[in-house]
């Protein structure tokens, strides 16, 4: 399998957004992502989420999606998938379109703006409208009448054209009825309603006769078709169901023995609800190769376990609503003393020093106290008390009420202290709304004060990692470039030798092989190889008879054993020498956890490292030509053929590679022919040369004992014989 379809086993480290991630389905889409190793990011205004729905390692911001500070955190965080689940609760009679609009705008303007690779569209099978199909497609049409719908039908056309003028992959699902653990306990989903009925032992009420139906999936398996679709890459409009109608009757007789209700009240069916439907899932399981796996009753025990375990957690709630109403009641009672405190205070001084201090009034002084302290809304009782104070005064002392009250100076009086009062109180009141607006500008700067120094962390957390990694771990680019040096070599052999140890210690394996390739690109001999003992590395290959190195040779691109199948290597790469395969480089074993696109990434640049360095040798080794070889032959000199034969034997210490030595028997009067007869019988990767006494010999490459008498036998029925060998186990001992 070429490496265009290694995509499905090999895990690619993304960074995720996930809007409206702290809400029912969004925290499992969170988490499917975060299982599979992923970066997790998520928005949300916590409108209907909770940050207790996620227990892993995430970063969350508290915002909506339509707020400008999500630029921030797109340019700061630069995400590869944006999965887009913020919205309204899709059981609500009516959602708020103006934010709907605006925060799938921005989403989608930012991922555009921040080079975002794919973007997710969660949207509803009520865009169908009230269509009584047995089976929904894709294709069918589309004529929402609910809130929910209209909105998500205008969101898919927005995204639609958008996508189309941008060149931007959005992913479409059009979900039915999810249901699931977190989906709320004021959730109005018919199964949510079923289960909090049989846990309150109250009456379910069904709307119409029972006998519609609905198309229910688990949220997990929502979840699992949402990270396949991004994996796979694709866009375009998908259905998410189970491919299943079931009845509310049916639905009642499925949960009977998980829960029971005591009793169905069927009332009138809503306006806009379908009486039969359920969608058509099969593009999604072509596509995507996925079904889903959760089944009815399996789910629903899941969701019954989860709402009794919160049914028990929040049985302390009912508690919780006594202790709040008790102190509502205790904060009014206590407004209402301080009144009666401050009257109670003057009206002592007034009794005590009223004759002593005539000029002063303390009615007045009352009312202004109470306004200042307590505040515009009871300034009119601090008024009231004052003016009724004043009238019980006079009547005490021997006036009339009617008199009184028609007296100009009583009227006068009043009017002053309503003056008073009343302007102090609109004065107050207006500088308190300054002090409050002061405060709440105050308190937005040092939100998003405290918004954009989270970020700044964030980016300087990451950068702080990243000069880790390019400082000091052990595939940094220090110490990577300590090791490739090993690679700095004018001799092919010397590099195919010192290559295979690079491989090892960078890509962390044991299991190398390195092959060259004929002429004709269809045979491939081994050149070097690991010195692990259990490595099983054949010596040779047919590219014609293996059609993944046939494949490979044809493509020149890496092969990544997807399927891995334990007779292949599990990541190949060619050598290029201009358009054609040089070498193959094989890396037969490697840690599960190491299968990553860093690794990738990793080995693709080790072989990029070593086809530089075998092209600066094959330079040399042109330019050197004439003081490599005899003049007009392939035959090394001695000086040449020696320092192949050190490599040789190098390699034998190092990697056991062995070779054969054997001394040719020849005349100085058929030299030529003698030599045109052993390039025939020998292979790419075997050598001709003249030692030190002049004596013509061959260095069989790869070659034990066994097989050196295989070359021997095809040598001689060329009439060429051997007069001496050398084994590389004879040199070494």
């Amino acid at each position: 399998m070429i490496y265009k379809n290694s995509y499905l086993i090999w895990r690619v480290m993304m960074r995720v957004l996930v809007t409206g991630g702290y809400g029912f389905i969004g925290s499992f889409v969170a988490e499917r992502f975060y299982k599979e190793g992923h970066d997790v990011f998520i928005i949300d205004n916590l409108a209907t989420g909770k940050k207790e729905n996620i227990t892993f390692k995430h970063k969350g911001y508290i915002l909506d999606v339509e707020d400008s500070n999500c630029e921030e955190i797109f340019r700061a965080s630069r995400f590869d998938i944006v999965v887009h689940l913020a919205a309204d609760s899709p059981t609500v009679h009516s959602i708020d379109t103006r934010r709907e609009v605006l925060g799938l705008t921005n989403i989608l303007s930012l991922s555009k703006k921040y080079m975002v690779k794919q973007v997710v569209y969660a949207s509803s099978a009520e865009v169908y409208g009230p269509v009584n199909e047995t089976l929904l497609s894709e294709e069918s049409h589309c004529d929402p009448v609910t809130p929910i719908g209209m909105n998500k039908w205008f969101g898919e056309l927005y995204i639609s054209k958008w996508s189309e003028l941008n060149g931007f992959p959005v992913l479409v699902y059009r979900m039915s009825d999810v249901y699931g653990p977190k989906q709320g306990v004021t959730s109005e989903g018919m199964i949510a309603k079923f289960i909090k009925s049989s846990l309150n032992n109250s009456e379910l009420i069904v709307a119409g006769n029972g006998e519609q139906t609905g198309d229910y999936i688990f949220v997990e398996d929502v979840a699992d078709a949402i990270y396949k679709g991004v994996i796979h890459n694709h866009s375009g409009v998908y259905n998410l169901s189970s491919n299943q109608d079931i009845s509310m009757n049916e639905l009642n007789k499925t949960l009977q023995p998980t829960c029971s209700v005591p009793g169905i009240t069927y009332a009138q069916k809503e306006n806009g609800n379908p009486v039969h439907s359920s969608l058509d899932n099969s593009k999604l399981q072509k596509d995507f190769d996925w079904f889903p796996p959760t089944s009815l009753k399996e789910g629903l025990e899941k969701t019954y376990d989860w709402y009794w375990i919160t049914a028990q957690a929040a049985s302390t709630l009912p508690n919780e609503h006594k202790e709040s109403k008790l102190a509502s009641m205790l904060t009014k009672l206590f407004s209402k003393v301080e009144i009666v405190a401050l009257f109670a205070f003057m009206f002592t001084l007034s009794a005590l020093f009223q004759q002593k201090i005539e000029v002063l009034d303390f009615k007045l002084l009352f009312i202004v106290l109470g306004t200042v302290l307590l505040g515009r809304e009871r300034s009119i009782p601090t008024i009231g008390i004052g003016v009724l104070w004043y009238i019980v005064e006079n009547l005490m002392q021997g006036r009339e009420i009617v008199s009184l009250l028609y007296h100009n100076n009583t009227i006068a009086v009043i009017a002053v202290y309503i003056f008073v009062g009343l302007t102090l109180s609109y004065v107050i009141d207006k500088k308190n709304q300054v002090i409050k607006q002061a405060k709440k500008d105050l308190d937005a700067s040092e939100e998003r004060y405290q918004f954009m120094y989270s970020v700044y962390e964030d980016v300087r957390t990451v950068k702080e990692e990243l000069q880790h990694q390019v400082l000091y771990t052990e595939n940094s680019v220090g110490v990577i470039s300590d090791i490739v040096k090993r690679l700095d070599s004018m001799e092919p052999e010397d590099i195919f030798v010192s290559a295979v140890g690079v491989i090892e210690e960078v890509m962390k394996t044991e299991e190398v092989a390195i092959y060259s390739v004929n002429d004709e690109q269809s045979f491939l001999r081994l050149v070097a190889k690991s010195k692990h003992p259990n490595a099983y590395i054949p010596s040779f290959i047919d590219a014609e008879a293996e059609s993944e190195f046939y494949d490979l040779l044809s493509s020149k691109k890496l092969f990544i054993n997807s399927t891995f199948n334990e007779n292949l290597p599990l990541m190949m790469a060619p050598v290029m020498d201009g358009e054609k395969v040089s070498a193959v480089i094989c890396l037969y074993q490697a840690d599960f956890e190491n299968l990553t696109l860093q690794y990738q990434n990793l080995f693709t640049t080790v072989v990029g490292l070593i086809s530089s360095a075998l092209s600066r040798a094959d330079e040399y080794v042109f330019a050197t030509n004439s003081e490599r070889y005899v003049e007009g032959t392939n035959v090394l000199n001695a000086e040449f053929l020696d320092r192949i034969l050190k490599v040789k034997q190098q390699a034998k210490e190092t990697l056991n590679m062995d070779y054969t030595l054997l001394n040719i028997k020849f005349s100085i009067h058929n030299f030529s022919d003698t030599i045109n007869n052993l390039q025939r019988s020998l292979r790419k990767t075997d050598y001709i040369g003249l030692n030190e006494n002049n004596e013509l010999v061959i260095l069989l490459s790869n070659t034990n004992e066994d097989n050196a008498e295989v070359v021997k036998n095809r040598l001689s029925r060329n009439n060429i014989f051997i007069l001496e060998q050398t084994n590389s186990n004879a040199v070494l001992a």
